[in-house]
């Protein structure tokens, strides 16, 4: 598959934004890169760049000098060409059987150390401890609240059971997220090739055969398939009676997964949520955690939660109003320490 050539054009400027849970600017940006072209090869539109902003869909720019932004999906035409998956890294774009790739680049980073509200302005202790308390507590699946905190203790091994998509991709984006969440738990956590030693199954199967999936590993819990009715992805983990997390799995469809343009937003989030933060709300912005959002990454605030379950101060089977307790007094040095836990490369 042949990279499309693209000249290193610097984006125009735009106004800064507070954008996926930290203050970004204009140079947090991600450029094509290439130096032979002026223009891209074979695109029959004016493709002067390409933008991600933190957690956010792929934004194009195709005009010179102009402001407008336009928000891509996967499978949304671009002048003859159709975008077929949107990575991490690259975009893939399709005009019958021909593919072309436009290779990404970072330019910079956002402040991590300051999340911001979805309406901008920092977040406050409170409403961090407040969304702590939503989605570690709460159960977006049940109406209680959960009574201790629950985490993992022992190592965490990590299988990928890919029936359907390209495995080679999940499997590269599965791992770029465990690097993620290894270095910013300090938790034990890896992708292993066989399934006996893992403790965490990640299923990868098109719509047409979850009920296989379902009858291989959830047979008790006819539950389970109602609510991938409701959803994108899911994920399900299970804990010992000291309220240490011991197995889970999460499902995720390719297909209807990549037709939503969530296929990297499922891997994040379910895998996220099997460390013990299992609640989805609308109240927690901005957040992977929020059904609402279409973030491709954990957020600075997501980064902030998971750290503070982490802590070694904060141990699995601790009464919940004790663990939101030490949660506040620990969170301003948790604050300062997701700035060198951004994402692994």
């Amino acid at each position: 598959m042949a990279p499309i050539a693209a000249s290193a054009i610097l984006l125009m400027a735009v106004a800064a934004a507070n954008l996926g849970g930290a203050t970004v600017t204009t140079d947090t940006v991600i450029e094509l890169k290439n130096p032979q072209s002026e223009r891209p090869e074979g695109v029959g539109i004016e493709l002067r760049g390409i933008v991600i902003i933190p957690g956010r869909s792929l934004a194009m720019l195709e005009r010179r000098n102009s402001k407008t932004v336009i928000r891509a999906r996967e499978g949304q035409k671009v002048g003859d060409w159709t975008i077929e998956r949107i990575l991490s890294d690259r975009v893939v774009l399709r005009r019958g059987e021909t593919r072309r790739e436009l290779k990404l680049s970072h330019t910079a980073r956002p402040d991590l150390s300051r999340p911001t509200g979805p309406n901008g302005g920092v977040l406050t202790d409170e409403r961090l401890i407040r969304d702590f308390d939503l989605v570690a507590f709460h159960n977006e699946h049940s109406s209680g609240i959960a009574r201790y905190l629950r985490k993992w203790v022992i190592p965490i091994r990590i299988y990928l059971d890919s029936r359907a998509g390209d495995a080679r991709e999940q499997r590269r984006l599965t791992k770029r997220h465990v690097r993620h969440l290894a270095k910013l738990t300090g938790h034990d956590i890896s992708v292993v090739e066989e399934p006996a030693g893992a403790n965490v199954v990640a299923v990868f199967e098109n719509e047409g055969g979850l009920s296989r999936v379902f009858q291989d590993y959830f047979p008790d819990a006819p539950e389970m398939e109602a609510l991938m009715n409701k959803s994108v992805c899911l994920g399900r983990y299970t804990a010992n009676g000291r309220s240490e997390i011991v197995g889970a799995v999460v499902i995720i469809p390719p297909d209807k997964a990549a037709s939503r343009g969530k296929l990297l937003h499922c891997i994040i989030e379910e895998l996220t949520q099997t460390l013990g933060l299992p609640n989805d709300s609308d109240e927690v912005a901005p957040s992977i955690f929020n059904d609402r959002s279409d973030y491709r990454d954990l957020t600075g605030h997501d980064m902030i939660l998971v750290r503070l379950l982490y802590d070694r101060r904060l141990y699995p089977g601790m009464e919940r109003q004790e663990a939101l307790r030490v949660a506040r007094k620990i969170l301003p040095q948790i604050r300062g320490s997701v700035i060198s836990a951004g994402p692994a490369p």
